[in-house]
C-alpha cells in the first residue's frame, strides 16, 4: 500500500467486519513504561469509533489529523456526511459533548464563488497562538479550504482556494507562520482533455502551495487571490502556486509532475519548508521557500531543494537549531516488505546533518511494509514516528522512537517499537497523526470499515509512569431568587478541582433544558460561588435550571432546581431552592464515611462551602475520611467545611502458604 492514498486513486478496499479488540506488542508487566497504551483513556488506551457514535468517516484522503489542546483533550478530524468534521475526546477517552454540537464541529464549503456547498473534509490540523483550531482540507468541486474554529468547536472564519480545471485539489498539510498567515500545501491533478500533460497524460498530480490570511469572521473568497475563468474553463484562484503546470493545463513540466506535497513547517522568519511524497523517479524532495507572498525556492537551501532517493516523506518537524526532520519510509522497488520507517535530518543550508547514517535513520518495525506518517520531538530530543507496520499480514498501528542522534531507542516499547493491532480478527489500519501532551502521546488513525473509515483516537505513554488522573470538576445549583415575570437569578457553586475549566448555566421548561448561557472560565481547587441572571422568560411559567462545568477530566452537572416566574399563580422558587426560603446559616451535616459527590451536595445544601483535600488511605477511593467541623454545629452562612478524601486503595495480595 503506497502513501499517500489519494481520492479515487483506488477502488474501495474489501472491508472486514469490525470487532473491537487490541493486543499490543508489549509486556503487561511494563504497563506504565514508555510506549505503552494509557489505560485511563477509555479503559483500554484507545477509542475505536462506531456508526452509533457517528464515527465512521469518509475514506476520501484517508487521513485523520489530530491536535491536543492545553487541557489534554484530543481533537481529530475528517469528513462525515459530506462535511468537514471535527470530534473531541475527553481526557478519559469519551466523546466530549460540550464541543461544537454534541461533540462534533462541522462545516461545508462551495467550490466556486457562486456555487453551493459541497463535499468537504479535514485533512490537516494545527493550532494558532491563541489556541484556536486551524483546519485545512478540501471543499465542494475540489476546492482547497482552510477554516478556523474556536477551542470549543465554534466555526469562526475560512478561506477557499478555488480550483482551476483540476480534480483532487486539496490541502494535505497546514502551518501557521509567526506573522499569523497560514501556509497550505497539497496537490492538484490535471484532467483537461484538450491539454495532454507529460509524462503520463491528463491525470498527473502536481504540488500546490498557498499562503492566506483568514478574515476575523466569515468566509473569504479572495484570500487566495481573485477567481477567474476562460469561458467554461475554471482558472481558479490566482494566489495559488501550482508547481509544474499552468492553470489552463499548458506549460507542463515533466520534472515536476507526479509529485504530492505532503508536509509543511513554518520557520521563525516566516519562510517555510515543504516535504513531498515519492515522485516518478523514486525520490522525495525537501524544499524551502521565501517568506514573501506564496514564496519562491530559497537558493540558500542547497539551491532550494534537497532530493532523497528511494524515499517517500509525509511529515516534518522543526528543531531548535533551525534544522528539520523529515519522516516517511524508504521505498524498495523489489519488495514492499523491505520498506522501513525513515527520518532524515537536514541543516539550515540544505546539507544532510550528522544523524543516523549519512543524515538518514532507518528502522524496520514489526514485519515491514512500514510507513512513517507523523512525527513528534520530545523535550529530550528523542524522536517519535507513527504510522503503519505489517503484523501477521495486516497493517497495524505502529510507533517507533529514535534518539536525537538517529539511533533506535530500545527503551521505548518492545525494543524500540510498539505495534498495536485493532479488531478481532485484526483489521487493516494505521496511524495518521500524533501529538505530544506532557508525558503522553495522543494518536489519531483509521481502520478499514465497510462504510468508510472507523476513526480511532488513542493515547500512549511517551515517558515513564504517569501522574494520577485529575479528579473531575464539581458543580451544585443552590437557589433561585430575584424572580420577576421575565427573569430570575440562579446561584450555585463550582470547583475546577485543579484543572482549567469552563462552566455555564443551562435552563428550560423541562429537564432537557435547551438553552445555555455563555461559558465562563474557572480554575483553582476551591469552591467558587457563581450566579447568573437569566432574562427573556415567560410569565407564570415553571423552569428547570442547573450549572454545568467541564474540563479535561470530564463534565459534571449540578442538581436540577425548579422555579416559577411571577404571574398568575407564580411563586418565588421551588425544588428546594426557593428565594424566600434561602438559608442564612450553615448547619454542618454528617458526611464522614460517605462518597465525595454525595457529601459535597449535602454540605452545599446545608448553606456551607466545601474545601477538599486528598490523602492516601486504605479506605476506598473517594470516601470522606474526616470533616473539619463537627456535625450539627451551626456556623455563619457559607462557612468553609474541609473534607479529607481518600485517593488510594491498595490491593492486598494474600501470601502463599
Amino acid at each position: 500500500m503506497s502513501r499517500p492514498i489519494l481520492r479515487r486513486r483506488f477502488g474501495r478496499a474489501c472491508a472486514l467486519t469490525l470487532a473491537i479488540g487490541c493486543a499490543a506488542l508489549a509486556s503487561p508487566a511494563a504497563a506504565l513504561a514508555d510506549g505503552q497504551l494509557d489505560p485511563s483513556f477509555n479503559g483500554t488506551g484507545y477509542h475505536v469509533g462506531t456508526a452509533a457514535e457517528n464515527l465512521i468517516f469518509s475514506n476520501v484522503e484517508n487521513r485523520i489529523p489530530v491536535i491536543v489542546q492545553g487541557d489534554g483533550k484530543i481533537v481529530a478530524g475528517g469528513s462525515r456526511g459530506g462535511a468537514m468534521t471535527l470530534v473531541r475526546y475527553n481526557v478519559n477517552g469519551t466523546i466530549d459533548t460540550s464541543f461544537g454540537s454534541g461533540g462534533f464541529a462541522t462545516r461545508q464549503f462551495a467550490g466556486t464563488p457562486n456555487g453551493s456547498p459541497g463535499t468537504s473534509g479535514a485533512v490537516a490540523m494545527t493550532q494558532d497562538s491563541a489556541g484556536k483550531i486551524v483546519v485545512a482540507g478540501y471543499g465542494g468541486s475540489q476546492s482547497m479550504v482552510v477554516a478556523r474554529f474556536s477551542a470549543a468547536g465554534v466555526y469562526e472564519a475560512s478561506a477557499v482556494c478555488y480550483a482551476p480545471h483540476l480534480i483532487d485539489y486539496t490541502a494535505r498539510a497546514v502551518a501557521v507562520k509567526p506573522n499569523g498567515s497560514i501556509v497550505l500545501v497539497g496537490y492538484g491533478r490535471d484532467r483537461h482533455a484538450s491539454a495532454p500533460v507529460p509524462p503520463t497524460g491528463p491525470s498527473v498530480q502536481y504540488g500546490l502551495r498557498a499562503v492566506v490570511t483568514l478574515p476575523p469572521s466569515g468566509n473569504s473568497s479572495t484570500a487566495c487571490g481573485t477567481y477567474s475563468a476562460n469561458g467554461t474553463m475554471s482558472l481558479g484562484s490566482s494566489g495559488v502556486g501550482l508547481d509544474g503546470v499552468n492553470a489552463d493545463g499548458t506549460g507542463a513540466d515533466p520534472a515536476l509532475g507526479g509529485r504530492v506535497y505532503e508536509a509543511v513547517v513554518a520557520l521563525p522568519d516566516n519562510r517555510y519548508v515543504v516535504a513531498t511524497a515519492s515522485g516518478p523517479d523514486g525520490t522525495a524532495w525537501v524544499q524551502r521557500y521565501s517568506a514573501t507572498g506564496v514564496g519562491t525556492l530559497d537558493g540558500g537551501f542547497n539551491g532550494g531543494r534537497v532530493s532523497i532517493g528511494a524515499t517517500s516523506l509525509h511529515a516534518l518537524a522543526l528543531l531548535g537549531d533551525g534544522s528539520v526532520l523529515a519522516a516517511g519510509e524508504s521505498t524498495d522497488p523489489a519488495s514492499s516488505a523491505a520498506r522501513q520507517m525513515l527520518v532524515a535530518k537536514i541543516t539550515t543550508t540544505g546539507a544532510m546533518a550528522a544523524f543516523g547514517s549519512g543524515g538518514i535513520a532507518r528502522t524496520l518495525v514489526a514485519g515491514g511494509t512500514d510507513s512513517g506518517q507523523a512525527i513528534a520531538v520530545q523535550s529530550d530530543g528523542n524522536i517519535l514516528v507513527g504510522g503503519q507496520a505489517n503484523l501477521a499480514g495486516k497493517s497495524a498501528f505502529a510507533l517507533t522512537r529514535l534518539t536525537a542522534g538517529g539511533a533506535r531507542d530500545d527503551t521505548f516499547g518492545n525494543h524500540g517499537q510498539t505495534v498495536t493491532p485493532l479488531g478481532t480478527p485484526a483489521v487493516n489500519g494505521y496511524i495518521t497523526g500524533i501529538a505530544l501532551s506532557g508525558n503522553t502521546l495522543a494518536v489519531a488513525g483509521r481502520l478499514t470499515d465497510a462504510n468508510g473509515l472507523a476513526v480511532v483516537a488513542a493515547r500512549y505513554f511517551a515517558t515513564g509512569a504517569p501522574p494520577p488522573p485529575p479528579p473531575p470538576p464539581a458543580a451544585s445549583t443552590l437557589k433561585v431568587d430575584n424572580l420577576t415575570a421575565t427573569s430570575a437569578h440562579v446561584t450555585g457553586s463550582v470547583n475546577a478541582n485543579g484543572t482549567a475549566s469552563h462552566y455555564w448555566l443551562e435552563y428550560g421548561t423541562s429537564t432537557t433544558y435547551g438553552t445555555k448561557t455563555d461559558q465562563v472560565a474557572a480554575s483553582g481547587t476551591g469552591d467558587v460561588d457563581v450566579g447568573v441572571t437569566i432574562t427573556g422568560l415567560s410569565p407564570g411559567t415553571t423552569y428547570h435550571a442547573r450549572f454545568v462545568i467541564t474540563n479535561g477530566a470530564g463534565t459534571t452537572s449540578g442538581d436540577d432546581v425548579t422555579f416559577t416566574t411571577l404571574g398568575s399563580g407564580g411563586s418565588q422558587g421551588g425544588g428546594g431552592a426557593a428565594g424566600k426560603g434561602a438559608k442564612k446559616f450553615c448547619k454542618v451535616p454528617k458526611v464522614k464515611g460517605k462518597k465525595l459527590n454525595q457529601s459535597r451536595r449535602k454540605v452545599l445544601a446545608a448553606g456551607c462551602k466545601v474545601k477538599v483535600v486528598y490523602k492516601k488511605s486504605k479506605r476506598p477511593k473517594g470516601i470522606v475520611l474526616a470533616q473539619s467541623r463537627k456535625a450539627g454545629k451551626k456556623l455563619t452562612y457559607r462557612a468553609v467545611v474541609k473534607l479529607t478524601v481518600a485517593v488510594h486503595h491498595p490491593v492486598k495480595v494474600a501470601k502463599k502458604k
